[in-house]
């Protein structure tokens, strides 16, 4: 009885989430879609240089993309000398 409960729970947790995520990827282009997804999918961090030439796009974009899912609170920079890489908040 008491595991049903627990997994009760997980569900409605995973639930929320997911309803969170889906209203994000509602706001965002299909570009700023791909990026998110691939920071969130992908653990390891990634440069915009890398991920312009990744989904074939403009490194202005690329840079401007990162910038607005940082300044959105969904992603951080991590600086590695005058690099920055971008991942997923936690």
């Amino acid at each position: 009885m008491g595991w049903q409960g627990r997994t009760s729970g997980g569900i409605e947790i995973k639930i929320i989430l997911e309803s969170a995520y889906s209203k994000k990827m509602l706001t965002l282009t299909p570009v700023q879609q791909k990026i998110f997804n691939y920071l969130r999918t992908h653990k390891t961090p990634a440069s915009a240089q890398y991920l312009a030439e990744y989904f074939m796009i403009s490194y202005t974009t690329s840079q401007q993309t990162l910038r607005f899912l940082v300044s959105e609170k969904e992603a951080k920079v991590i600086k590695v000398g005058r690099k920055k890489l971008y991942t997923i908040a936690e």
